[in-house]
């Protein structure tokens, strides 16, 4: 702006509309970024760093042996994170129960933002633990 007016008292009248042409691309490639951005949270997109991170905080949890089918998406400005973890099949319903608790609270602490979290416990090695549905899933 200033570069236009200093142009137009030196008499390059050119030097005004050029200005104004480096503003409306500046606004214009601010609002394609924005725009990009926002249709990708409408779209319940997350970034791939936040999958592997969440992956990892739910991996580092004392007692979780496996992680697998890790979802998450935004709903709002909450993290709704769906994960299963594999666990020792002996321990008692409680002791997994408590283990799902306990990546729920890594999660709420890894992260700024509120998280809502749904753990599936599994236990490691059963085969067939999942048989009974498995003529509704694809």
């Amino acid at each position: 702006m200033v570069a236009a007016g200093i142009g137009a008292a030196l008499g390059a009248a050119w030097v005004d509309p050029v200005a104004g042409l480096v503003v409306a691309l500046v606004i214009l490639r601010l609002l394609v970024r924005s725009a990009r951005s926002i249709t990708r949270r409408l779209l319940d997109a997350v970034d791939p760093e936040l999958v592997d991170s969440t992956e990892s905080v739910i991996a580092a949890v004392p007692g979780v042996l496996n992680v697998t089918d890790v979802k998450l998406r935004w709903h709002g400005h909450q993290l709704h994170v769906s994960a299963a973890i594999a666990v020792d099949p002996n321990l008692t319903v409680a002791e997994g129960h408590q283990t799902a608790h306990d990546v729920e609270h890594a999660l709420h602490d890894a992260y700024s933002f509120p998280v809502v979290t749904v753990v599936h416990v599994d236990p490691l090695g059963v085969f067939g633990a999942h048989d009974a549905t498995a003529d509704h899933h694809p």
